[in-house]
């Protein structure tokens, strides 16, 4: 995953060494970010240890975001990583 951001509006980090992996997002969710937003929860997921995805700190979520996640989602219950170790937090502090 490229470490510039593509977008001023939008950062995401990963946290394969957390279980399970935290993926966080700030700024703007859209078409033009979606694809890194997405190659995020895909590196999350290479861990098997399901994702919890940290958006307390999004401004802006389109359907392309939307889209993202339940992409990803599906994913996660294709490869049983869903059972309780799939998560969404709204909130700008995260908590497991």
């Amino acid at each position: 995953m490229d470490p510039t951001p593509r977008d001023s509006y939008f950062q995401v980090t990963v946290d394969v060494a957390a279980t399970p992996a935290v993926v966080s997002a700030s700024g703007e969710l859209d078409a033009a970010t979606s694809e890194e937003f997405g190659q995020a929860i895909d590196a999350a997921l290479e861990t098997g240890n399901g994702v919890a995805l940290d958006l307390g700190q999004l401004t802006f979520i389109d359907s392309s975001g939307v889209r993202v996640i339940t992409v990803a989602l599906h994913r996660a219950r294709d490869e049983d990583q869903q059972d309780g170790h799939w998560g969404v937090q709204a909130r700008s502090s995260f908590a497991p």
